[in-house]
């Protein structure tokens, strides 16, 4: 069964970063239930389409390690080709605070779930 749990915790709006330790928790939790990758890409899609930059940043992450370690999901990311190329075109109004760092690092991570899906 999907630990939905785990992956909301792992997409959720704040701004602190997503423990490396959740990202193996999801890799194992989809590895084991592999019929459930196709809704857990359509999630973590859903996520990256939305305008909160963290959430993007931290479901584009997850697409990332899923991608890398779970072949069957790396395929399926190909249905959201769309929503993957509009990221790595994702801007908005700089944060006083972090400029438009936000923006780079969702750019720089959905180029590199791209790059992983694409062209492995």
């Amino acid at each position: 069964m999907i630990d939905w749990e785990l992956i909301r915790y792992a997409t959720n709006t704040d701004n602190k970063p997503t423990p490396g330790y959740a990202f193996n928790d999801l890799i194992t939790n989809i590895r084991e239930n592999p019929q459930g990758v196709p809704d857990v890409a359509a999630y973590l899609a859903e996520c990256v389409a939305g305008d909160h930059a963290h959430v993007k940043l931290k479901a584009l992450l997850c697409m990332k390690h899923l991608a890398n370690r779970v072949p069957p999901f790396r395929i399926q990311l190909r249905s959201y080709a769309a929503v993957i190329e509009q990221a790595t075109q994702f801007t908005g109004p700089p944060s006083p605070t972090y400029g438009d760092e936000p923006y780079r690092l969702v750019r720089d991570t959905a180029t590199a779930v791209w790059d992983i899906t694409f062209n492995q």
